[in-house]
């Protein structure tokens, strides 16, 4: 699944396949290498064996929830929660997270978070270094930046 952009992977942690294999696709198609896994334990494996560039990490997966993961992460990439949950001001100011939306989230929303969370803004991974610049896109639905 390789697109050659020179990035590290985006981890998706989702134990609902169906949604799972969807950020995968939405995200492969936008030029990010993609790896998946379906609970907190494959997560652990994988942060071990190799360099990942965020996570996008639901809260409700099983073996480790989506909470117990993050407080055993240790010098995590970003974390961009995907979750069916409300929106909690304690849950997202959080160290590990970048940042936060709920489902069902629109898959430019999902691009876009990614791509700011690995600090390659609202550009597409497959068009770094590219001459032209990314395009206007609507601001994250929450952003550690700026707190919104």
């Amino acid at each position: 699944m390789g697109s050659g952009n020179g990035l590290a992977p985006v981890l998706i942690v989702e134990d609902n396949e169906a949604l799972r294999t969807s950020f995968s696709a939405v995200l492969h198609g936008a030029g990010f290498d993609v790896i998946e896994a379906a609970d907190g334990f494959i997560v652990l494996e994988t942060l071990k064996a190799m360099s990942i560039g965020a996570i996008v990490l639901d809260l409700g997966i099983p073996v480790f929830d989506g909470f117990a993961l993050l407080d055993r992460l240790e010098d995590s990439p970003p974390v961009v929660v995907v979750t069916g949950r409300t929106y909690d001001d304690d849950v997202v100011r959080r160290r590990e997270i970048f940042g936060f939306v709920q489902k069902p989230v629109p898959s430019q929303t999902l691009i876009d978070l990614v791509g700011d969370a690995m600090g390659i803004g609202r550009q597409r991974p497959d068009t770094i270094g590219a001459t032209q610049g990314p395009g206007v896109v609507p601001p994250a639905p929450w952003d550690r930046r700026t707190g919104d």
